[in-house]
C-alpha cells in the first residue's frame, strides 16, 4: 500500500506579509514592538501578583522580573523580560509549584518550631536544658503551616497574550 503525499498551503504568503506590513511601516512597528515589550513586562508582573492561591505572598519574583533592551542596532530590535540569573530563586517553584528536585513546595520548608512543652510554654532561657517533650508546635515565622505552593502558569499566559498583542499589532499596521 503506497502512501500518498499531503499538500499545505498557508493562507496567507509570509513574505508579502512582511513586504507589505512590516517593511512599509518598520519604524512604526520597532516603535510599538518596543512598547509591547513593556506592555508584556508589566502584563508578567500583575498577572502573578493577582493569580496567588495563598495569602502571605512576597511579591519576589514579580518584583525582581525585569525588562531588558538586548539589542536595538540598525535595523533589529530584540528585548527580553526576566533574566533567569535572577529567578532562580523563584521562577520554578511558582510556575511549577514543586521544588528543582521535584517534590511539592510548602514555603519554609515545612519546617515549625516547639510552642508548649508537657512542663509548661516554651521558654528561650531553657533552650537545651530542659527534659520535657514539645506538645504543641507552629511554624517558623508564626501563624498556621502554610499550604503547598499553587502554579501560575505566568509565562505560557503572557506568551500567549504576546502572540494576541503581536496579531493585533500586524492588523493595524496592515491597515495603515
Amino acid at each position: 500500500m503506497a502512501i500518498q503525499g499531503m499538500k499545505i498551503i498557508p493562507r496567507f504568503n509570509a513574505t508579502e506579509l512582511v513586504n507589505e506590513v512590516i517593511q512599509k511601516e518598520w519604524f512604526t512597528f520597532q516603535n510599538e514592538a518596543f512598547l509591547l515589550g513593556r506592555q508584556m513586562h508589566e502584563f508578567m508582573r500583575r498577572y502573578i501578583n493577582n493569580n496567588r492561591h495563598r495569602t502571605g505572598g512576597t511579591g519576589k519574583l514579580a518584583s525582581s522580573i525585569n525588562f531588558e533592551i538586548l539589542s536595538t542596532s540598525m535595523g533589529r530590535l530584540e528585548w527580553g523580560i526576566g533574566n533567569i540569573s535572577q529567578l532562580v530563586p523563584y521562577w520554578h517553584v511558582i510556575a511549577t509549584g514543586k521544588m528543582i528536585s521535584g517534590g511539592r513546595f510548602r514555603p519554609g520548608g515545612g519546617k515549625y518550631r516547639p510552642i508548649r512543652f508537657t512542663d509548661g510554654n516554651a521558654d528561650p532561657k531553657m533552650i537545651g536544658k530542659g527534659t520535657a517533650k514539645a506538645t504543641s508546635f507552629i511554624p517558623i515565622g508564626g501563624g498556621r503551616l502554610p499550604n503547598y505552593i499553587t502554579p501560575i502558569p505566568y509565562i505560557e499566559v503572557t506568551r500567549a497574550h504576546l502572540d494576541y498583542e503581536i496579531e493585533k499589532l500586524l492588523a493595524r499596521l496592515g491597515s495603515m
